[in-house]
């Protein structure tokens, strides 16, 4: 068993696995570093049911989504609605942190200061990077706006997700309580908060409020190939696990974390932590790709078109993270979006593809 332990980063996934080893008793030392208190990273908020079990302790959840409704460009091009057992919850992700920190803070150190893993190897037998964004990772990020508005209409349990095909990005309208969670981002744009408060403006759904806005990094690329690095080991966003096209992150912390934390409960080796992240690789991967390409081809027209050919079913899966490379193949052919991808490009995709399996 490991005698000193240092994680640093103690946001979904960092406190996920902490809680996760204190649950289970383990008795090394510990120690947790993050310079803030209390955690802020605004977003959207949601969390598939796949993730509850993963969990250390059971999130608030504020609205059960019902309806889903999917825009290109600010048109509607397909609405649904998902068996309750798979739709999507809206949970109050700063108070989730807060209990997570909560089932650790007595057992374990906290240590108030940012850290670099790589700084600190020597100390620890094994140090964790759940930094998230802020990995000192050399992967693609983007500026994103959030801002929890006061509501002009009432959408209920319903949530629009808009694509923005000129900008490589997106927008999206939640229900949080009796509000609106609204937010943008996009490849192209550096400023997002003029972007946001122009779609919630057009939309006429929220009362746009700046001071009610706030910022964030997210992640939006290829996921590590390499998630082990000597005694230095990352989960979650500081390894790359988030679904690029919707920026899905959440669940992915929330799983990668709890898988690593049984590998180190049951004191296996860690050359199977990445063989139990395949899953999570192949479909962080795949959406890697897809937005690479979508970022290469300046025609955002023959992207909208191939976009609206995709059916309910296509999305339906894309909304539970499973992305159908497929369908959405065939779908771009039509428009000739996939021809116009290099061939380096494909060969990188089919090579991290396939590192996936090993």
């Amino acid at each position: 068993m490991l005698q000193k332990i240092a994680i640093a980063g103690s946001g979904v996934a960092g406190s996920n696995l902490a809680a996760w080893l204190a649950k289970s008793n383990y008795s090394a030392q510990v120690y947790v570093y993050d310079p803030q208190l209390n955690y802020q990273k605004p977003c959207g908020n949601i969390l598939l049911p796949e993730a509850l079990e993963y969990l250390a302790v059971k999130p608030e959840v504020t609205n059960f989504i019902e309806e889903y409704e999917v825009w290109v460009n600010n048109k509607k091009i397909v609405s649904f609605s998902m068996d309750k057992n798979s739709s999507w919850m809206v949970i109050d992700k700063e108070k989730l942190v807060s209990s997570l920190r909560e089932a650790w803070i007595h057992k374990y150190s906290f240590i108030r200061k940012p850290v670099d893993p790589y700084e600190i190897r020597s100390d620890y037998e094994l140090v964790i990077d759940s930094r998230g964004p802020f990995s000192s990772n050399a992967l693609r990020k983007i500026l994103v706006a959030r801002g929890i508005f006061e509501p002009k209409r009432d959408i209920e349990d319903r949530i629009i997700l808009n694509f923005d095909t000129v900008n490589i990005g997106l927008s999206w309208i939640f229900p949080y309580r009796d509000k609106l969670n609204i937010g943008y981002g996009a490849l192209k744009v550096q400023n997002p908060v003029e972007r946001l408060k122009s779609f919630v403006e057009s939309t006429g759904m929220g009362v746009f409020d700046k001071s009610a806005v706030r910022t964030s990094l997210l992640t939006i690329d290829y996921p590590l190939s390499r998630a082990i690095e000597g005694n230095v080991v990352r989960t979650g966003e500081a390894l790359g696990l988030v679904l690029a096209l919707g920026g899905e992150g959440n669940r992915l912390a929330i799983m990668s974390s709890k898988i690593l934390a049984d590998i180190i409960i049951h004191n296996e080796n860690l050359d199977v932590y990445k063989k139990r992240l395949s899953r999570l690789f192949r479909e962080t991967v795949k959406q890697g790709f897809v937005l690479k390409l979508l970022s290469s081809i300046n025609d955002h027209k023959a992207i909208e078109n191939a976009m609206s050919n995709l059916d309910v079913g296509f999305y339906t899966k894309f909304l539970l993270g499973s992305f159908n490379l497929k369908k959405a193949f065939l779908a771009g052919l039509k428009t000739r979006v996939f021809l116009r991808g290099s061939m380096r490009l494909y060969l990188e995709f089919i090579a991290r593809y396939l590192s996936s399996f090993i």
